[in-house]
């Protein structure tokens, strides 16, 4: 079989369409009465756009959201990963905290504290179960009966979009496959095909290639571009493990698109085949045979 390849929407055109003035209200709209199982119209109607730098003091850090909305009852919380670790999940988790701790400036506030909702729409499969969506609540571990829902993440997995066809995205009946498909589907033909039927999504699509018409770059980025910007997010956040860590997620993501495409990848990026081995499980001999048969191939 052929494998599919692997684009996603760069994420500073996805951010943007999400904070668009004019259509970043009604997608946010719909992917939360999607998620939330709630009438759309109630959402949007209650929807409005909120500040992204959300520190609590000056010495607060890294407290710049992607997406932030506000309801009567929620503070909603949109991030974009493609990449994570150590430093994205520390980061993740300040926001939920800073989101609920910024609401109280004193004992009055307590009563009317809005609950946080954090919805991360992720280049990977959080729990590795196989499905596109996940919820995410506080729990007693025993009786697994919920506690104080004040806070609730909800986990996207674009992963679970990336094995799709445009055929079978036409014909789902889940309406969260068909709003975010367009977020991994490079081929326009095919998102017009997806689309032809929703002027509002139609709208969306256009605004992000005029977006990237104007930065003069690509709308999506290729496999081996994410290989590349995993690789150098690892190696900024510093942790002793980061780089390797970084790897095995990249091979891991690698395992359903070609596991020797990525590790041939990682070793034309200058990785050694002795940490190659280790995040990959393989031997080095091993190593070696799977970059000498990509050299036989070409």
């Amino acid at each position: 079989m052929i494998r599919k390849e692997h684009y996603l929407m760069r994420d500073s055109i996805a951010k943007k369409i999400f904070k668009d003035q004019e259509l970043g209200k009604e997608l946010t709209a719909r992917l939360v009465s999607i998620i939330l199982k709630t009438d759309y119209q109630e959402i949007y109607d209650n929807l409005t756009p909120s500040f992204t730098d959300i520190g609590i003091n000056a010495l607060t850090v890294d407290s710049d959201t992607d997406v932030m909305y506000e309801t009567n009852d929620n503070i909603i919380n949109i991030e974009i990963n493609y990449s994570y670790g150590p430093t994205r999940k520390a980061q993740l988790n300040g926001y939920v905290t800073e989101l609920y701790l910024g609401q109280l400036k004193s004992s009055k506030n307590y009563k009317n504290a809005k609950g946080v909702i954090q919805i991360l729409i992720e280049d990977y499969d959080f729990f590795h179960k196989g499905e596109l969506l996940y919820e995410v609540v506080l729990k007693d571990n025993k009786y697994n009966l919920p506690d104080d829902e004040f806070f609730k993440r909800f986990r996207i997995s674009l992963d679970y979009l990336s094995k799709l066809n445009y055929n079978e995205v036409i014909k789902s009946d889940n309406k969260l496959v068909k709003l975010l498909y367009f977020l991994i589907c490079n081929n326009k033909e095919e998102r017009d095909k997806v689309y032809k039927d929703d002027e509002f999504m139609e709208k969306v699509i256009k605004n992000a290639e005029e977006i990237a018409g104007r930065a003069q770059m690509p709308l999506f980025l290729s496999n081996e571009e994410i290989t590349r910007l995993d690789m150098e997010y690892y190696q900024k956040v510093g942790f002793d493990k980061g780089v390797e860590q970084g790897i095995e997620k990249g091979i891991e993501k690698g395992i359903e698109l070609n596991k020797h495409e990525m590790i041939n990848n990682l070793y034309q990026n200058g990785v050694s085949l002795d940490l190659i081995s280790k995040s990959s499980n393989l031997s080095i001999e091993e190593v070696k045979k799977i970059l000498n048969d990509k050299k036989i191939d070409e």
